[in-house]
């Protein structure tokens, strides 16, 4: 499998999220100066610049003028719903190591729901992928994402099966990453519907929270700059866990 490497500033944004995860830097802790930081890494201060941009937008850490760095006290699991952001990035954005607990990949004709969603007629091939997502080891989110089938056509040669697909979200987490690099598709925004939902049982055991418990139904179209619908997802976050934030513009 084609493996893409990973920038300098993404590698140094990936060894700061360790050691905020592991403890090293505690919540409310201020960081080292960019000098020392530099130093430690051996990296210039433009690449550490970026790789502090980078795990910051996840909600890491915050910069304070005039005073310096620190790490954040940890916040629940958040998504902006004006930004796409995987369930991953939101799961690091909580300073917690995101996870699977399970995931199965599969091709299935699509439901009538799944069709309107998709903008492709009812019965038509669709991967359907289900995972759901730890942090900490903790199960947090469970998830069902879809996408047609015919967008595979351009994948490199092997990716196009589900054991493949498979393998790759195991290794990387991230299906936002795979319809961008593999498949090469440009995702500009998204349309996002939310409920508060009491867990069905089916939805709870997965969860490991007792049926009926308070948890938050999302559903996310994902689209090109075109408005065409690259992919469609149910989403299901543990109460405690999710907080979903908007900003209006006027």
């Amino acid at each position: 499998m084609r493996r893409i490497p990973r920038s300098l500033p993404e590698q140094v944004a990936d060894e700061m999220r360790l050691s905020i995860t592991q403890g090293k830097w505690r919540p409310g802790m201020r960081l080292p100066s960019e000098d020392a930081l530099c130093r430690s890494l051996r990296v210039s201060r433009g690449t550490l610049r970026n790789a502090l941009a980078e795990i910051e937008r996840d909600g890491l850490i915050i910069r304070r003028h005039g005073i310096g760095t620190f790490v954040r006290e940890r916040p629940l699991l958040r998504n902006n719903l004006n930004i796409i952001l995987g369930i991953t990035e939101m799961i690091r954005s909580m300073g917690m190591i995101p996870g699977l607990a399970s995931i199965q990949v599969l091709v299935e004709n699509a439901e009538p729901v799944v069709a309107a969603n998709l903008q492709c007629e009812a019965g038509d091939e669709v991967i359907r992928i289900d995972r759901v997502y730890t942090g900490d080891s903790e199960r947090l989110v469970y998830c069902i994402d879809y996408f047609c089938e015919a967008l595979l056509g351009n994948v490199e040669a092997g990716l196009e099966r589900p054991e493949a697909i498979k393998e790759y979200l195991v290794e990387n987490l991230s299906l936002l990453k795979f319809l961008r690099q593999e498949l090469r598709l440009a995702l500009d925004h998204s349309s996002m519907r939310l409920c508060p939902l009491n867990a069905p049982r089916g939805i709870a055991s997965l969860l490991e929270i007792a049926p009926g418990k308070a948890i938050i139904f999302l559903e996310e179209v994902i689209y090109d700059p075109a408005e065409n619908p690259l992919a469609y997802s149910q989403g299901y976050y543990t109460g405690e866990a999710a907080l979903f934030t908007v900003s209006r513009l006027s």
